[in-house]
């Protein structure tokens, strides 16, 4: 580059850093870039949209004398163009040392990578002086620079021409390319949350590969999910499309997969053919959904459960005297913990009930005769006797007692 190309690079800088916005800085952005070997021979080989897209991915990034870019072995995060500064590469040798390799020229890509290959570095890059680079993603690297950039967008034509109600019919070729370059792309694994109930999102999602499950909050037990989408199903439609808050959780189940984004600013792009069967969609969609809600509610629902007292016999005639007392204390204990989880509470006649019982019992070791415990006018009294008790068990036993005509049985 000639020294009087400086001014015109500050230029196309300060047009990157604010976002062209007419077709002539692009222009100009585009004039300048190509006058750089490295991505001027790229740019020079894309046609004007795709060119125009990179623009819009670019950023810029100063970085000061002395700053180790990346060493060896680290991963790069982003792709780096050299645009003005001086950057050297070095090497390491058998000892560890750094061995000065080359000087990287401006306007050389460095972190290129592809998705099969990784992001690692082999080399150690160092400003020597203050130096300015534009910067990709690793995914808008991999989407507009890579080898693979052409396949990827092809890909995207393909998915736009068959999922995109009425696009092929009513808009151009231009058109549809404008449409295939706004959409970005993003890659998940199983778990990833990509909307959420109730939240406010204007971008608009397809599924390119992969698969996602619908996860309504409405369903408070057992499994949520209300159904699963595959590829080419679009959603996130009631905040884009209705402006309204979102219905569902959206999650991903497959082990991966590929999302196609379509942000608000270009929702602008789609004909407003393709919006109105996107929305009456969403509307069939919902009738759907809500049915299936609805059954999954009524399956769950149950009817409360009406507080009984002691239904359950126990037998304990293998047991010995006072063996079948204390069982039989245990088993009134078992049927109370038992009522009490399964109805989830006690009202407080209820519990009365439960706690004079207890106490009458416990009061029943104390006498030989059976005494009656007396309950409320919908229970039926309650009478427990005491047999002989061995003189030599002399230690209090809390537990209740048969009547001899029950044989140790808890009616």
């Amino acid at each position: 580059m000639i020294k009087s190309a400086d001014k015109e690079i500050d230029v196309a800088i300060n047009i990157i850093e604010e976002q062209p916005k007419s077709q002539d800085e692009f222009d100009y952005v585009v004039k300048v870039l190509c006058q750089f070997e490295g991505i001027g021979d790229r740019m020079k080989t894309y046609h004007k949209l795709h060119k125009h897209q990179i623009i819009r991915s670019l950023q810029v990034e100063n970085v000061l004398q002395g700053t180790y870019l990346i060493r060896k072995g680290e991963i790069f995060r982003k792709c780096y163009v050299l645009i003005q500064g001086k950057l050297n590469c070095y090497e390491q040798n058998i000892g560890g040392e750094l061995v000065y390799s080359e000087s990287v020229r401006p306007g050389s890509i460095i972190g290129e990578f592809t998705k099969k290959n990784g992001q690692i570095s082999v080399s150690t890059f160092v400003c020597t002086t203050k130096c300015t680079f534009l910067t990709l993603s690793t995914e808008d690297y991999r989407e507009l620079l890579s080898a693979e950039a052409y396949s990827i967008f092809h890909e995207k034509i393909t998915f736009i021409e068959k999922y995109f109600p009425k696009v092929k019919q009513v808009v151009s070729s231009y058109h549809r390319d404008r449409i295939a370059y706004s959409l970005t792309s993003i890659e998940c694994s199983r778990g990833c949350t990509i909307l959420s109930e109730g939240e406010n999102n204007y971008d608009l999602f397809f599924i390119k590969n992969g698969q996602l499950a619908i996860v309504s909050e409405y369903i408070t037990s057992g499994n949520s999910e209300l159904v699963k989408l595959e590829s080419g199903n679009c959603f996130g439609e009631e905040s884009a499309l209705l402006g309204i808050p979102n219905k569902y959780t959206i999650v991903v189940c497959s082990d991966t997969a590929t999302i196609y984004i379509l942000k608000k600013e270009f929702l602008q792009l789609i004909p407003e053919d393709t919006k109105e069967i996107l929305k009456n969609n969403f509307s069939l969609k919902e009738q759907g959904r809500n049915q299936l809600i609805g059954f999954n509610k009524k399956k769950i629902k149950t009817k409360p459960l009406t507080p009984i007292l002691f239904t359950r016999t126990f037998n304990f005639s293998s047991a010995s005297s006072l063996g079948k007392k204390k069982l039989a204390l245990v088993a009134q204990r078992y049927e109370m913990d038992s009522l009490y989880e399964s109805s989830g509470k006690l009202n407080s006649s209820s519990f009365g009930i439960h706690k004079r019982i207890l106490l009458q019992l416990r009061n029943n070791i104390q006498h030989k005769s059976p005494q009656a415990i007396k309950t409320s006018r919908s229970q039926p009294s309650l009478m427990f006797s005491l047999n002989s008790v061995s003189k030599s068990f002399n230690r209090r036993v809390m537990t209740s007692y048969g009547s001899s005509s029950s044989r140790g049985q808890i009616i």
